[in-house]
């Protein structure tokens, strides 16, 4: 790759933005380093990376160290479940001489040094070290109006493996790599990344040999490292000599161009490893250290370096974010070594950067992990912003788009999350209240009981897709409770996991036994067999309960609709049996292929592929049995049949003019 265009891979224009003071003092947003955000290519990581690359890394790589943010299926799930449960297990115990540490690095992503990026690529990531030293190995050019700027720490922004480079820079600092006799002592535990195969020169990228001492100014003079064999003397025939190679795209580097070197790998702390659980001296000199005992190997491959040899009952990280417990003598020796090794590496601790709070209050990932008392305050403040979103997106002049954006970008949505991770012990009704209060604001329609109940169905069912919280909130915990659980051998010590089970969590208790849920008979019993181990788990079990549990919610409605109208006595025999039929077909017309396309326009399209606020409210009430008549009456244009109050005679009128304007269109066509 020539230089220029290596200067322009990962380049492009960028807009400053403007924010607090960093850790040294400088404006991050003003920095030409900090604060910049430029336009990328599309769809490059299906060329750079497979999802199968970033998997293996992933599960292979950052989740011994703690990280789940990266490549790891349920990974937010999997660390706020260990957070809860831990202090919950502290809470029970008492909590004396323990305690859980917040950390938040500032300004992570675009402090980062990139020899840092560059080395554990070579390290740990070989499959993407040609992309990296492309996107990394020279400075970018970034062009802020008429200035032009350089990029020279950080991920790049828009970058599609900048999250997996980030977090594989940050694994050295979390769990920095034992000595080497440590180190070739140490078990094989769950699957490994296989190194590239040695290929020929020019072939592609290859990683420095250890024994090969890197150039101090990052090149080596020439272009080139030193030869193996001496070029022939002058005016003298040898063999011809093969170009330099540039190890950033394997290939022979442009003339003039110096060849990059990776840096060399950060120096480990002399910092005495001390077993978690060793004994204390009898003269009060403190731990002893011993070997520790052997442990069962779990499923997950469990944190060695991480946990054990910095004494930890719990370490995860999400990319920038945090979480450490254990003994406070322990929080605090690491806390000073992953403080020493972050700063060789650029990342800083910000002045807010650690948090420490009481157990009862602690938070991870924007959701509470503490006390039952504080998990319903918490979820309470976020349900009434919830509520307010709800009202001032019902207040927009444009129906049509108001109920496009409660369905996408409010209630159920806005809260999912949330209910993953606290399940029930919040009464989540009352959002579903107000989108229903919602839905008449923005239609004018007051929905009752079974056309709130078709609404909250999704759309390929027949609904409007606007789902019921206080009914999915039960699965959802259950549902990332079992996602996340394989993961916790990985983030907590192995002496914690007998307490960590399902069994001790009150909030999974607590949704098994939700009223809501248990109408739910047949859903009910697959979680049921699922959790007392009698059926698999499959994964993506939300989904998969979800479905099961609309599907029943539709049979209900269907039963429960069909016997209120024989009950009613209103209509006897044929005229019974085809309003019955009638009801039918009109909840399952709507699982038809396109039968849902007029519910939400097309944003890039004109203004007709909206409807006006007139032909959704009558749409909508369509489509959930609702009248769009006051009165039935003679139909005036074929002067031979009675209109209904639902609308029924309308659609299917001869004088309408509906058909005769179809057959105009197909013949025309």
């Amino acid at each position: 790759m020539g230089p220029l265009v290596r200067e322009g891979f990962g380049g492009g224009q960028a807009i400053p933005l403007r924010g607090q003071a960093g850790p040294t003092g400088e404006k991050r947003g003003r920095h030409p380093a900090h604060r910049l955000r430029r336009d990328s290519a599309e769809g490059g990581r299906k060329v750079l990376a497979s999802d199968r690359v970033v998997k293996e890394l992933g599960q292979s790589v950052l989740l011994r160290s703690g990280q789940v943010g990266v490549g790891v299926k349920a990974g937010a799930d999997a660390g706020i479940l260990a957070v809860r449960r831990v202090a919950a297990m502290y809470r029970r115990e008492g909590g004396a001489g323990k305690g859980i540490l917040q950390i938040d690095l500032a300004n992570a992503f675009n402090s980062l040094q990139r020899e840092a990026i560059i080395q554990s690529a070579s390290r740990h990531a070989p499959q993407v070290l040609a992309y990296t030293m492309a996107a990394y190995g020279k400075h970018s050019i970034l062009q802020v109006g008429d200035q032009t700027l350089t990029s020279e720490r950080g991920v790049q922004q828009g970058d599609p493996l900048g999250p997996l480079l980030f977090s594989l820079a940050l694994q050295d600092v979390i769990a920095p790599p034992p000595p080497p006799a440590e180190a070739a002592a140490a078990p094989q535990v769950g699957p490994a990344v296989q190194p590239a195969p040695e290929e020929a020169p020019g072939a592609g990228a290859q990683a420095p040999r250890p024994e090969e001492p890197a150039d101090p100014a990052g090149a080596v003079e020439g272009g080139e490292g030193p030869p193996e064999q001496g070029p022939p003397p002058p005016h003298e025939p040898g063999p011809a000599q093969p170009p330099p190679e540039d190890p950033a795209h394997g290939g022979p580097a442009e003339p003039g161009e110096p060849a990059l070197a990776l840096p060399g790998p950060i120096p480990p702390a002399p910092v005495a490893q001390i077993p978690r659980g060793a004994p204390e001296d009898p003269e009060g000199a403190g731990p002893v250290a011993q070997e520790p005992a052997p442990q069962e190997q779990p499923e997950a491959a469990p944190n060695h370096s991480a946990l054990s040899r910095a004494s930890l009952e719990l370490l995860t990280f999400y990319l920038d974010d945090g979480v450490t417990g254990g003994e406070l003598d322990s929080i605090a020796r690491w806390l000073c070594e992953f403080e020493r090794r972050a700063a060789a590496v650029g990342l800083h601790l910000g002045l807010d950067g650690i948090e420490t709070c009481s157990l009862d209050e602690i938070e991870h990932l924007g959701v509470p992990c503490g006390s039952p008392e504080k998990i319903r305050a918490f979820v309470e403040r976020v349900a009434q912003g919830a509520e307010r979103k709800l009202r001032v997106i019902a207040s927009l002049p444009d129906a049509h788009v108001a109920l496009t954006l409660t369905k996408f970008c409010a209630g159920f949505v806005g809260v999912v999350h949330l209910m993953r991770a606290t399940g029930p012990v919040f009464d989540y009704a009352g959002i579903d209240r107000v989108t229903q209060s919602c839905l008449a604001t923005i239609t004018g329609i007051e929905t009752d009981d079974a056309s709130w109940t078709q609404a909250s169905l999704p759309v390929r069912m027949g609904g409007l897709g606007l789902h019921s919280c206080a009914d999915v909130s039960g699965i959802a915990h259950i549902a990332a409770a079992l996602d996340g659980g394989p993961h916790l051998p990985a983030l907590v010590a192995p002496a914690l996991l007998p307490h960590l089970t399902w069994q001790q969590d009150d909030t999974v208790q607590a949704s098994l036994v939700d009223p809501r849920l248990a109408t739910y008979e047949s859903v009910l019993e697959k979680i049921q067999d699922v959790m007392q181990a009698r059926a698999e788990y499959e994964g993506r079990g939300q989904k998969a309960w979800s479905s099961a549990l609309a599907t029943e919610k539709r049979k209900n409605l269907l039963e429960s609709l069909t016997e209120e109208l024989g009950h009613s006595g209103q209509l006897q025999g044929q005229a019974l049996t085809r309003a019955q039929d009638r009801i039918r077909a009109r909840i399952q017309s709507g699982s038809g292929k396109h039968a849902s396309a007029w519910l939400y326009g097309n944003p890039e399209a004109d203004t007709t592929m909206w409807l006006s606020p007139a032909e959704l409210a009558v749409a909508v009430r369509l489509r959930l049995g609702l009248p769009i008549a006051a009165a039935p009456g003679e139909c005036r244009l074929c002067g031979h049949g009675a209109t209904d109050v639902n609308g029924s005679h309308a659609q299917t009128c001869f004088g309408s003019g509906r058909r005769t304007r179809l057959h105009n269109a197909l013949r025309d066509i």
